[in-house]
């Protein structure tokens, strides 16, 4: 597992040899971060644009968040994206990781209030690392399109999840409202399970953002910001983190 932006850490002090009682030792226990999944069955979907902009608005409500990008191949596209953050603006860090290294990721990438995994596209059924990381997840974000094998797809996976009792919630991205299929696709996702309240058009803005290494909230005038922050909204809530930094 690698990482591409790392923060050094202290050395903790230690204790002095003046007489007198011995201090408690501080606790062992790792700090257990909330943990965001953003996975789809279908690439091409916007998942990893989806999960990079999670990460921007967390980091410039205050938010000790990290991402984890499990897409390790010719792409690794939110990798890509993170070397190429400007460095005035918020930072966070990113780490890659492959999907067998689920639970290497689970027990030593702690240190931080938010971790958000972007995973591969291709994966049709959440089993074997997926359903781990799945399992470990508070909350797992389905993006769709609205596409009929998009569609068709993500049905299938809110149903595995709901078995999973694992809270989750598609989100429609990449769509035109005038388009035939957008009202079809939206009632049958609506049918099949939890729709987010909040849906992402498609937007150049939202393609501008991955050439730059910038969340859509940092590109002046973009269009679909004030969907981006609502969408950052509502995660929050289902993540339980109302009372976190700036929110």
């Amino acid at each position: 597992m690698a990482d591409v932006a790392t923060k050094a850490r202290p050395r903790r002090k230690t204790a002095g040899t003046a007489p007198g009682p011995e201090p408690l030792a501080p606790s062992s226990a790792p700090k257990r971060p909330k943990r965001l999944v953003v996975a789809a069955p279908k690439g091409g979907v916007g998942k990893t644009t989806l999960a990079l902009n999670m990460g921007v608005v967390a980091a410039h409500r205050g938010i000790s968040v990290a991402t984890v990008d499990f897409e390790l191949s010719e792409q690794a596209n939110l990798s890509r994206w993170r070397a190429d953050r400007p460095e005035k603006m918020p930072q966070f860090d990113n780490y890659s990781a492959r999907m067998d290294e689920v639970a290497e990721v689970l027990e030593t990438i702690t240190d931080y209030d938010l971790i958000i995994c972007d995973t591969p596209p291709g994966m049709n059924a959440i089993t074997g690392d997926l359903k781990e990381l799945v399992a470990a997840a508070d909350f797992v974000l389905v993006p769709s399109d609205d596409s009929r094998f998009s569609r068709e797809s993500v049905i299938d996976w809110m149903a595995a999840l709901r078995r999973m009792a694992k809270p989750h919630a598609c989100v429609m991205n990449h769509f035109k409202r005038n388009a035939l299929t957008f009202g079809k696709t939206k009632l049958m996702l609506d049918r099949a399970g939890r729709l987010c309240p909040v849906e992402i058009p498609d937007s150049q803005d939202m393609k501008n953002c991955i050439e730059v290494g910038l969340g859509v909230i940092e590109i002046r005038g973009a269009k679909v910001r004030s969907e981006v922050e609502l969408l950052w909204d509502f995660v929050r809530y289902e993540l339980g983190m109302t009372g976190a930094a700036n929110g």
